[in-house]
């Protein structure tokens, strides 16, 4: 993010309660959050990692989703790898070693970039468990352990204010962090060999894994109603009165 505020011809209008951060925050969330809601509105527990395998792929509005979906992905793709890309080969690599040919060392890092991401996705086709996994060190390591310590580091020399509350404050964000980061690294490690091992014997037994259309879905449903009713008893001086089945 500082890499684009820095390339931006108005830095200033990046940051702030309207700047270009925050509207953009705001959208994807809200436009995350309708589509998580809807998602799970419909398909219910059977709801996949990405919404977008549960819709039938045999009609034409599907279709168009998900070649939405591929736009925005090639789109956003290079704008991800722009700062990995700039820190390595324009910030360390040409400054430091001084290549003959920066541009061709740079394509070769931008493919190896795409490659390693590619043979990521096939190893893990179901990225739910893996992205729990980098979310549990995302959000805990870069947005509050690391700016605890360095708050405390910066504050150091200083004061910490009345009664030090600057440093409890900021060693309470530190023990919140550390406790997001063990619960979500083993509840991720966790989901993760419980899904791929799942998935491992699935393939040694010759079986897959379909994703279920709704009416696949509303199928199950009604055959686990009629195998499972559901009975309601009132009773009566100990004795039941009346029984529903569903």
């Amino acid at each position: 993010m500082l890499a684009i505020e820095a390339k931006m011809a108005t830095p200033g209008s990046y940051v702030g309660w309207l700047g270009v951060l925050n509207r953009c925050a705001l959208f994807v969330a809200v436009t995350y959050i309708l589509i998580g809601f809807m998602g799970y509105w419909r398909y219910g527990d059977y709801v996949a990692a990405s919404v977008t395998l549960n819709i039938p792929i045999d009609e034409a509005l599907a279709q168009v989703a998900k070649m939405f979906i591929a736009i925005s992905v090639f789109f956003s793709f290079p704008l991800s790898g722009y700062v990995v890309v700039d820190i390595v080969c324009n910030q360390y690599i040409a400054k430091n070693h001084n290549p003959k040919n920066p541009h061709r060392i740079e394509y070769i890092f931008r493919i190896c970039f795409v490659v390693v991401c590619t043979a990521n996705a096939i190893a893990f086709p179901n990225l739910g468990p893996l992205l729990a996994l980098v979310g549990a060190f995302s959000i805990s390591l870069l947005n509050i352990i690391f700016p605890s310590c360095i708050d405390m580091c910066l504050l150091y020399r200083s004061s910490y204010g009345p009664g030090r509350w600057k440093l409890v404050r900021d060693l309470l964000m530190l023990l919140l962090g550390l406790v997001i980061l063990g619960y979500g690294t083993y509840s991720a490690v966790i989901d993760m060999i419980r899904e791929y091992s799942y998935r491992a014997h699935e393939v040694k037994a010759g079986s897959s894994t379909e994703i279920k259309t709704p009416e696949e879905i509303n199928a199950a449903q009604d055959a686990a109603t009629l195998d499972y009713p559901i009975v309601d008893d009132v009773t009566a001086a100990g004795k039941s009165v009346k029984d529903f089945y569903l």
